[in-house]
């Protein structure tokens, strides 16, 4: 999805980014997330430059900051996302919670590795995966291997799609998101198999506006193995009692290559 139909998207998708309402209790669970995660020995380190990547209004970035605050490391937060209008309202939730501003950097994802200069963690959080599918996934871990450098790590939470989506509630060519009152419909197109990916439109009843995005579902294992490919070590923190959801943790980047080595082939892109 180009930059500006991302934008277009998530003016359409009823995600919930509202800090003192919904997005409050998603931050409250990240905290608890978090607390968990931390107890992993490559947090006994003092200090962390974090950065939120895709981050929107750093309800992440800023949950991780602040467990960290507490175990008495020094952080440094970055959030990047395409979005202006969140990146604002980061800055201001991030000012209040931790006490210090963080960096805001406007930009596209797959190139975090030439705004953002280094970080020990790169974050992804708030189920974002399934906008990728494992050739741009594959892209944007690259670089996230090389903002980390040699002895960094990613943090990735995700759901488990081909279990929720597929056997416990399986989507149809239709289906609608409620949120704040408002409804919007989701409508099946195609499936690219060349990708593994669903494109979908979004569409809202009330307005008529819409936008087409492709969705990929990646199940736990199928993600863990891909960041694995990137990173020497993989673990695996369960946020919920059947493990289909959690907090993917990759560990030290793996060298040998650069970010210009990888390009998706001509025949996947066409």
């Amino acid at each position: 999805m180009k930059p500006e139909d991302m934008k277009r998207f998530y003016s359409l998708f009823p995600w919930p980014e509202d800090l003192e309402g919904s997005g409050r209790e998603r931050y409250g669970r990240a905290l608890t997330y978090f607390r968990r995660v931390v107890t992993h020995p490559f947090f006994s380190r003092d200090s962390f430059r974090v950065l939120d990547l895709m981050g929107g209004v750093g309800i992440g970035g800023v949950a991780l900051c602040k467990v960290l605050k507490e175990a008495g490391k020094d952080v440094e937060l970055t959030v990047l996302d395409l979005r202006g209008e969140a990146l604002s309202k980061a800055g201001d939730f991030a000012l209040r919670e931790l006490g210090k501003a963080p960096t805001l950097v406007e930009g596209d994802a797959f190139q975090a590795h030439e705004l953002v200069d280094g970080a020990d963690v790169v974050l992804v959080y708030g189920l974002t995966m399934p906008h990728f599918d494992p050739w741009r996934a594959s892209l944007l871990l690259n670089s996230m291997r090389e903002v980390v450098k040699s002895d960094g790590a990613v943090l990735i939470h995700h759901l488990d799609q081909v279990y929720w989506e597929g056997y416990l509630h399986p989507s149809g060519d239709v289906y609608p998101f409620f949120f704040n009152g408002d409804a919007t419909l989701s409508l099946y197109r195609e499936y690219d198999a060349k990708r593994g990916s669903m494109r979908r439109v979004v569409v809202s009843p009330r307005t008529g506006e819409m936008v087409e995005y492709d969705v990929y579902q990646w199940n736990v294992s199928l993600l863990s193995s891909l960041v694995w490919v990137f990173f020497e070590d993989v673990e695996y923190f369960p946020i919920i009692p059947d493990e289909s959801a959690g907090i993917i943790m990759g560990i030290g980047p793996r060298a040998g290559w650069e970010v210009r080595d990888l390009v998706i082939p001509p025949a996947v892109r066409s």
